[in-house]
């Protein structure tokens, strides 16, 4: 028969394990279209790269927080065998554009797009999103028929 047990019986029981950190789940950031990449209305690609940790550290997901690593912590820890990186790191640090970065904290991997889609205002996105389907919704074929495929997709 059927045996009713708590949750976490059942966890232990089939091997559940506390993870350590947050992950992305592979349906939400590999579909296409991607929600996630929708949502934060950033390139999947982008994002494969930060949630594979196959980049260096993306800048446009540094938010500012205070006691954490930081850029000016982390400027020590590069390693300028890349020739590339080697001439463009230094440069950065010198320029008037990393006094807007120079406090923020550097997120990697799943836990960085958990805290974009966290600071996400949803009820704004679910207006401009009616707004465009509406319309969307009174606009007629244009005669370009490229045009027209776009919306039809965007309808459904």
């Amino acid at each position: 028969g059927v045996e009713f047990v708590d949750s976490q019986i059942r966890r232990y029981q089939m091997g559940y394990i506390k993870l350590a950190c947050p992950v992305t789940h592979v349906w939400y950031l590999k579909r296409l279209p991607s929600y996630i990449a929708n949502l934060l209305d950033k390139p999947l690609k982008e994002l494969e790269g930060l949630v594979y940790c196959d980049v260096y550290p993306n800048f446009s997901f540094a938010r500012p927080v205070a006691k954490k690593p930081t850029f000016l912590r982390l400027r020590g820890s590069f390693e300028y065998e890349i020739q590339s990186w080697k001439y463009s790191i230094p440069l950065f640090f010198t320029t008037q554009g990393f006094d807007a970065f120079r406090n923020r904290e550097i997120s990697t991997g799943a836990s960085a797009i958990r805290e974009q889609l966290a600071d996400l205002d949803l009820r704004i996105i679910i207006h401009y999103s009616l707004l465009e389907w509406k319309e969307l919704g009174e606009e007629g074929p244009t005669g370009n028929e490229w045009e027209d495929r776009k919306s039809w997709k965007k309808k459904g």
